[in-house]
């Protein structure tokens, strides 16, 4: 490796070390990290309950294209597979909200 990489490589280096510096100097307490590390939870909370709609809405849909594949030839597509699609999706949709319900039952009890 030529000297002018091995100081770009150390200057880039350096370049993405010095703003931890600052950071390092500040110091928390394990309930200030607490409740710095909610924010980023409840963040990718939200996007699992996106998911789980988009995932949801799409098992229900293919079983409904399952359903119609079956109503043409019902021995090429079983209809246990259309029912598990469509119960499988039904949950994937409801889920976020049992999972809203039971975090609203929480807050309310600890009042």
């Amino acid at each position: 490796m030529s000297n002018k990489k091995q100081i770009g490589y150390c200057l880039v280096l350096w370049l993405a070390i010095l703003p931890l510096c600052g950071l390092a100097e500040e110091v928390l307490s394990l309930g200030e990290i607490s409740s710095n590390l909610l924010g980023p939870v409840g963040l990718l909370a939200n996007v699992g309950y996106k998911i789980f709609y988009v995932l949801g809405a799409g098992f229900i849909l293919g079983s409904g294209l399952r359903y119609r594949a079956h109503r043409i030839n019902p021995n090429e597509v079983r209809f246990g597979e259309v029912l598990f699609l469509l119960v499988l999706g039904v949950l994937l949709v409801l889920l976020p909200f049992i999972m809203n319900l039971s975090q609203g039952a929480s807050i309310l009890q600890d009042q």
